[in-house]
């Protein structure tokens, strides 16, 4: 009989935990689906979390009023378990040192508190703080513990507080209309098409003064380029010189020397006919290689194709002057090789120039220009570059800069030159172009007709819409 009671108590005792194990269970799934289906209520914006607006209190008796709400309502939690006496007696002195920061975090879409936590001082700046206790990621549980005033109190921020919140400056491309101006080189693109949806074809109105590849600013060339440029997209993006080609053409006219000269007053630089300017840029070979994506080649061509009269010069009197009639450029390089420490992307190239130098006379007596070189070969009157190239830029951000260190020798003369070629600007819109080179060992006799160093820069304005 006593066997029989002992196992009848055993099997009631199975049957008893099976059942407080299966209702413990369903109140786990129970408890499991309630949290599943309430954080679904709310719209999931995880992806914007670095872009919400999020603040620091840091006021000591505004974190002591919050964190005393908390111990009033029992609401102090360290990994998921409540806090004893001694525990809170702990974290409470931590407070009243005023080294405890509330870290804050808005909803994406509305007003309503996100996020909420105290933060030693020593941790507000790590990616992952430890913090005092556990957040709250509720802005409606939030509101029962702290209560309505003071839930309000810093929705609104009307006290002392550190605004955290991240700023994105982004800049996009002009693919529909652009002013870029640069008295150096300005750019206005006025019209825009496309045959596909992802590919652009842009038409703009040019400038170019000088040429620093030969090292040769606009005073010398007395000469402002000016004209139409055709620039094709087979893809948009936000990098505007990462153009599939470009095509620009145009025309040279006279211009004057913008400072008092410090050449040889006997050493005169004039005009001294029509040229016509046409330059060729692009990745030809990308479209059948990947590999060669992002390698451009150049050639630019200023080409005389008339001279002046004697009376073109409005001058009656006998002068001897330099004039330069032609020059060419043709490099190739390669643009985003590497990104240099995050500052920007590095790019690198060569190439070759030249430009040719005519000894001119005005001569009354006759009432023509004179070549006083004309027994030289048209060759012989050119001089020949070789030149490296290397640079970084960055595009996009707050600040956007394209700075290049060119370095080249003069084959002819035989001496080196350098200079740097530098444009920054601030969101895209305000800038300053700066560019300097300095030539080395050649003599002032030998090649009257140039300054061992120039310097120029010019503001940037540019407007996008």
């Amino acid at each position: 009989m006593k066997v029989k009671i002992f196992f009848i108590i055993i099997i009631f005792s199975f049957a008893t935990l099976n059942l407080f194990a299966q209702n413990s269970d369903k109140k786990d799934i129970e408890l499991s689906n309630l949290i599943n289906l309430y954080s679904n209520l709310e719209y999931n914006t995880l992806a914007f979390n670095d872009l919400k607006n999020k603040w620091i209190i840091s006021d000591p008796m505004l974190v002591r009023e919050v964190y005393n709400r908390f111990i009033v309502h029992d609401a102090l939690r360290e990994k998921g378990r409540k806090l004893n006496v001694n525990e809170i007696k702990q974290k409470t002195l931590e407070i009243q040192s005023g080294n405890v920061l509330i870290l804050l975090r808005k909803r994406y879409y509305d007003n309503e508190i996100e996020y909420f936590a105290f933060v030693p001082y020593s941790e507000i700046s790590k990616p992952n703080p430890q913090l005092l206790v556990d957040s709250v990621d509720d802005g409606f549980y939030l509101r029962t513990i702290i209560g309505n005033r003071l839930y309000k109190k810093i929705q609104e921020r009307s006290y002392f507080f550190s605004g955290i919140t991240k700023k994105i400056f982004d800049v996009k491309a002009g693919y529909y209309f652009d002013i870029y101006l640069d008295l150096l080189e300005p750019n206005v693109m006025f019209w825009s098409t496309t045959s596909q949806r992802r590919n652009k074809y842009l038409i703009s109105v040019f400038g170019k003064w000088g040429c620093d590849e030969i090292a040769l600013p606009g005073w010398h060339l007395r000469n402002y380029i000016g004209g139409m440029k055709l620039t094709y997209y087979d893809v948009v993006s936000n990098d505007p010189s990462d153009y599939t080609y470009e095509i620009s053409a145009g025309v040279g006219f006279p211009s004057n020397t913008p400072y008092l000269s410090t050449l040889p007053k006997l050493t005169k630089l004039f005009k001294s006919g029509q040229d016509f300017y046409v330059k060729l840029s692009g990745q030809p070979f990308k479209s059948l290689w990947p590999q060669f994506r992002n390698f451009y080649f150049d050639i630019e061509v200023d080409y005389n194709v008339f001279n002046y009269k004697y009376s073109d010069y409005g001058l009656n009197r006998n002068i001897k002057f330099d004039s330069f009639k032609n020059f060419i450029v043709a490099k190739i390089y390669k643009k985003k090789i590497f990104n240099i420490f995050n500052l920007g992307m590095f790019k690198a190239g060569l190439g070759v120039s030249s430009h040719d130098v005519y000894h001119l006379q005005l001569d009354p007596t006759i009432q023509k220009v004179v070549d006083l070189d004309n027994n030289k070969d048209f060759m012989m009157k050119f001089t020949n570059y070789v030149f490296s190239e290397m640079g970084i830029e960055k595009y996009g951000g707050l600040i956007q800069y394209d700075a290049n260190l060119l370095m080249g020798y003069n084959i002819v003369d035989g001496y080196p030159f350098a200079g740097i070629k530098a444009k920054f600007m601030i969101s895209d819109t305000f800038g300053l172009d700066v560019r300097y080179y300095q030539t080395f060992g050649f003599k002032q006799s030998d090649i009257p007709w140039r300054t061992d160093t120039y310097f120029v820069f010019s503001p940037i304005i540019k407007i996008n819409y």
